[in-house]
């Protein structure tokens, strides 16, 4: 595949560079107890190359000089790509108990290719990072969780962009597959697999703007891996608001009012709790309103 833009002609080469020396790697044993992760995730950092050349993007723009972490890095090769690529400061984070010495191996490719990209065991539902992100990479992970929407509420206060990649199941409304015990490729760790319109909604609902969304790969039968379909999201976290009635933080375009009180206001893009001047009579007229505690 020839990509159009010059930009990410220059970072394929580099990536298929890090693939080439990770593979070396990978071809002796790694000391014990530690393995190696069996699934790679070059194919995903290609995907994304494709993607942002396909809307006429250059890739560097997102990443160069940014800080990024890379969320369910597996064995970090996005990591060490958008290292070589030219992203600021590089953060691998992940935790497995499949593969408990994650780490470890991590480190030690690390080491091996001179990179200086952070790796800190955590999992993000509830990891408080000491730094603010430019770019978060969650890439894989989504359909490993129990609790999808807890993670994506959190990638919302830790990111101002998300790059997101999950396995989809390409149906027209707005559902999710729950998966039975090693349904999915004989994995017990593979919980959910939404429609694109669920998932799309789950990342608003989150507090992000979605600014790119394609599905590519097969029909997108759910449990079928000659037929996966996967989906790569771009999108923006919501600067942050407080609810004029009831004082929730709340991330949502347009509003004034958070989700619980919209209703009590009978709030639309023609009522009161749009964002703007707020009416006068606002406070007077909902002052029986209990606010939270």
């Amino acid at each position: 595949m020839e990509f159009e833009i010059e930009g990410n002609r220059a970072l394929l080469a580099k990536l298929l560079e890090v693939k080439e020396q990770i593979d070396l790697i990978r071809s002796e044993p790694p000391p014990p107890p530690t393995q190696w992760y069996p699934y790679t995730s070059v194919h995903t950092s290609f995907s994304m190359l494709a993607w942002f050349d396909k809307h006429g993007r250059d890739f560097a723009d997102l990443i160069q000089g940014k800080s990024c972490v890379d969320i369910g890095c597996a064995n970090a090769e996005v990591s060490f790509w958008l290292e070589r690529a030219g992203a600021g400061r590089v953060t691998a984070t992940d935790t497995m108990l499949i593969a408990p010495y994650w780490d470890v191996v991590v480190r030690m490719i690390r080491n091996k290719l001179g990179s200086q990209i952070g790796i800190i065991d955590a999992d993000v539902t509830d990891w408080r990072p000491p730094e603010h992100y430019d770019v978060a990479f969650c890439l894989g992970l989504l359909y490993h969780a129990t609790a999808p929407q807890t993670i994506l509420e959190r990638l919302v206060t830790l990111c101002d962009t998300l790059v997101l990649g999950t396995k989809v199941w390409r149906h027209d409304d707005p559902v999710q597959w729950v998966y039975n015990t090693q349904e999915c490729n004989g994995d017990v760790t593979n919980w959910f697999c939404p429609t694109p319109t669920a998932l799309r909604r789950m990342v608003e609902r989150a507090g992000f703007r979605v600014e790119m969304m394609d599905v590519h790969g097969g029909t997108g039968d759910p449990i079928d891996m000659s037929q996966d379909a996967r989906i790569l999201v771009l999108a923006t976290a919501l600067p942050p608001k407080f609810c004029t009635l009831c004082g929730r933080m709340f991330r949502e375009e347009g509003y004034t009012l958070c989700a619980y009180d919209q209703p009590r206001l009978g709030a639309s893009p023609t009522m009161p709790g749009r964002d703007g001047p707020a009416s006068p009579d606002l406070a007077a007229e909902f002052e029986s309103v209990p606010s939270a505690t």
